[in-house]
């Protein structure tokens, strides 16, 4: 593992599409929130007060100075978030909560065309054992992709740790024949690869943990494969063994961000341990076992509630 101290240095880097959540319950409207998967992610790592730079796209609009806003209040650096003046709006989103309080999503955003949008920063100051995440839609989108392939490249070439979150929506279906190439090119340089059962089902028609398992770990050349099944059960896979882990129940208010938090946890957890890009073969169970606690931990406690992130309460506890 790193130094004594060096983990000081180390840096998280988040990558992620940026909207407004309003959030609607029994055709009401109960709470607008920003979001995004790794904007959420982001934000309850802000509050940990580990050193977060999150990397998107905002429309200089009320909308947009909202969440800037909102992101600099939660410590998040905000230095490699392109804000377009021009001819786009802010990504905004309804998401309708279901009666088990699972949510539908409709998106409504507008960005510049090519070659005006711009993700790609040559100047992203990566180091060796940085972290960096990506997830959703933004992290496939076929407009931008180019852009996110080379940063996953930069940040291969420093030996960073890449932590890929699928996350990929039934709604995306009709596009994945297009979109498959995107995600495998990610898994390529993920360290880390996490994803739901549907989404292993979406894009490679299996729910079987072993089978995912058996299809992409040694392809891919993963260090740790984390399959969650919702509610139920969390499977991890890394090169010296396999775990199931059962979730306690809980009553659940919103679904929005459980993932997302799961994933902050986890990030959590490696920079918390130290854990360098060298190292993860050699972690052993007892780490894990906590690594995996911690993900379920801040997943729970935002389905408890309508925010997108652990509460300033909870970070406080775990604050580093």
């Amino acid at each position: 593992m790193p130094e004594k101290g060096e983990n000081m240095k180390r840096k998280l880097f988040t990558l992620g599409e940026t909207i407004l959540d309003i959030i609607f319950q029994n055709n009401e409207v109960k709470k607008a929130r920003p979001g995004g998967s790794m904007l959420n992610t982001s934000v309850s790592l802000g509050r940990l007060g580990l050193p977060v730079y999150f990397i998107s796209e905002l429309a200089d609009d009320l909308a947009g100075n909202l969440i800037l806003n909102f992101l600099h209040s939660n410590n998040i650096l905000c230095d490699y978030i392109t804000i377009y003046k021009k001819e786009s709006q802010t990504g905004i989103s309804l998401a309708f909560l279901d009666e088990k309080n699972e949510a539908s999503y409709n998106f409504y955003k507008k960005m510049p065309a090519a070659p005006e949008r711009i993700i790609f920063n040559q100047n992203l100051d990566f180091t060796k054992n940085d972290i960096l995440a990506l997830s959703s839609f933004f992290a496939i989108d076929n407009n931008i992709h180019e852009q996110i392939n080379k940063i996953l490249q930069l940040a291969i070439n420093k030996k960073c740790i890449v932590y890929y979150d699928i996350n990929f929506r039934k709604s995306h279906l009709f596009q994945l024949d297009i979109l498959k190439q995107n995600i495998e090119e990610n898994i390529s340089h993920a360290t880390v690869l996490r994803g739901s059962v549907d989404d292993f089902y979406f894009v490679y028609n299996e729910k079987e943990p072993v089978k995912i398992y058996n299809l992409l770990f040694k392809k891919f050349n993963l260090k740790a494969l984390i399959i969650t099944n919702g509610p139920d059960t969390i499977q991890l896979f890394t090169s010296k063994f396999h775990k199931t882990y059962s979730v306690p129940h809980i009553s659940v208010v919103s679904s929005i961000g459980a993932g997302d938090n799961f994933n902050a946890g986890v990030l959590y957890s490696v920079y918390k341990h130290n854990i360098s890009l060298d190292d993860f073969d050699s972690v052993n169970e007892k780490i894990w076992d906590n690594i995996v606690n911690i993900g379920v931990i801040f997943s729970q406690e935002v389905c408890m509630g309508y925010d997108n992130y652990i509460s300033n309460e909870l970070a406080q506890k775990f604050k580093l």
